[in-house]
């Protein structure tokens, strides 16, 4: 099934709408960032991809699993006392995007499947529907540029908050429906040009862009993922969040029954 990208109107913890476009510096053109003369198209976009993967633990452990599990733990320091930190307990199924997730801290639970999103004592301000999946896409990207609705734009390079040094080599990628028209958002992978590693990914809105600075990569559960990653937004590509994963677990059966909605839930 066709995996489109869910979060078209926010980001983690910030709505779209209050973002600012953010532009980064030019990056220092003394060091060129491509280690050869690869021609900045789609090829060899995939080619790198490819590249990435294989070094972050490659594609057999990924297609052979159906489901993952993970812990993703947050802090938000833009948001009130009561939600500034977050840990999720997040499952997602991965040829449906069905998901499901609690969340211990405000004692809720939230559940996406193909007719809709529910929530149960959902506190925070943006959707089930998409905070049901936007850690597994945040963890998970260059994999998930391998669905065969993918297309990806030319190689670049930038730099990313915190890392002025570093000339990364930029791979843009979106999804695309039937027609072959772009759908949702365009994500962008930055690749470190010396060890083919994702130092960071970045989210682009189109009016404003998300960046994610990748802090740490740990191997667990037969991949090598981030473990650690900062976000930044706004005019001042201020810190908007703290991000760590841990527990993943690639080889589980996705519980359905975890799907059907409670009584008394919201609906989104």
């Amino acid at each position: 099934m066709k995996k489109l990208f869910l979060i078209a109107a926010f980001t983690l913890g910030l709505g779209v709408s209050t973002l600012s476009a953010a532009v980064l510096p030019e990056p220092d053109r003394s060091g060129n960032a491509f280690a050869d003369d690869d021609l900045k198209d789609e090829a060899a976009a995939r080619a790198l991809v490819d590249e990435v993967i294989a070094n972050h633990g490659g594609m057999d452990l990924w297609t052979a699993s159906s489901a993952v599990r993970f812990t993703h733990i947050s802090h938000m320091p833009q948001m009130s006392s009561q939600l500034d930190w977050m840990v999720g307990h997040e499952h997602v199924e991965h040829s449906t995007l069905r998901a499901y997730a609690d969340h211990p801290l405000w004692d809720s639970r939230i559940a996406k499947d193909e007719n809709g999103a529910w929530g149960v004592n959902w506190l925070f301000p943006n959707s089930p529907k998409g905070m049901s999946t936007i850690h597994y896409y945040m963890a998970f990207m260059p994999w998930l540029s391998q669905d065969e609705d993918v297309r990806f734009g030319e190689l670049g390079e930038d730099m990313l908050p915190g890392d002025m040094q570093t000339n990364y080599i930029t791979v843009p990628f979106w999804y695309t429906d039937e027609g072959g028209d772009k759908v949702g958002n365009t994500w962008i992978l930055y690749v470190d040009p010396d060890t083919r590693m994702l130092g960071g990914f970045s989210i682009d809105f189109g009016s404003a862009q998300a960046f994610h600075r990748i802090e740490g990569l740990s191997e667990t559960s037969g991949l090598v993922l981030p473990a650690d990653w900062i976000t930044y937004a706004g005019p001042q590509l201020q810190i908007i969040g703290y991000h760590s994963m841990v527990d993943v677990d690639l080889n589980l059966e996705f519980d359905e029954r975890r799907l059907v909605m409670p009584a008394g839930a919201d609906t989104y």
